[in-house]
Parts: structure tokens; C-alpha cells; sequence
């Protein structure tokens, strides 16, 4: 489901944006749950990253990044 523009435009939401560097996203709501809502940004342009961002009692920050397993060779 897709992220209406009333809150993509959201002023926490959007300083969240520009601190990762995502100036163009392609916002969708991963997940709105009571006080709780996530997006997930996909950030166009020359900074082309995926982001979460995860948004509570109007406050705003990125989700940590999730790491893959390094393989082991061997």
C-alpha cells in the first residue's frame, strides 16, 4: 500500500530523508500499527538505496540497516 502524500510530507519524516540523503523517494507504508508507522523509502537518483524509516508519536528515525551473512570460504 502506498504512502499518501499527507504523509510523505510529514516535517519528520521528510528530515529523516535528508539526512540519508534520499532526495527523490518512492515512499510505501510497510507497516501502520497504533501509534507506529514504517515506510520504506526507495531513493532515486544518484543515491539509489533503500531505506526504513520508522515513525512514533510524531518522531521519526531510520531503522537500522540490515546486514547480510558474510559467507565463509573454505
Amino acid at each position: 500500500m502506498a504512502a499518501s502524500a499527507a504523509l510523505a510530507s510529514d516535517g519528520d519524516l521528510q528530515r529523516v530523508l535528508l539526512e540519508q540523503g534520499c532526495i527523490e523517494p518512492k515512499i510505501e507504508t510497510i507497516l501502520q500499527q497504533r501509534g507506529l508507522v514504517a515506510y520504506r523509502a526507495n531513493c532515486l537518483g544518484s543515491s539509489h538505496k533503500t531505506i526504513v524509516i520508522v515513525c512514533s508519536d510524531g518522531r521519526c528515525r531510520p531503522d537500522a540497516p540490515v546486514r547480510e551473512p558474510i559467507a565463509r570460504k573454505g
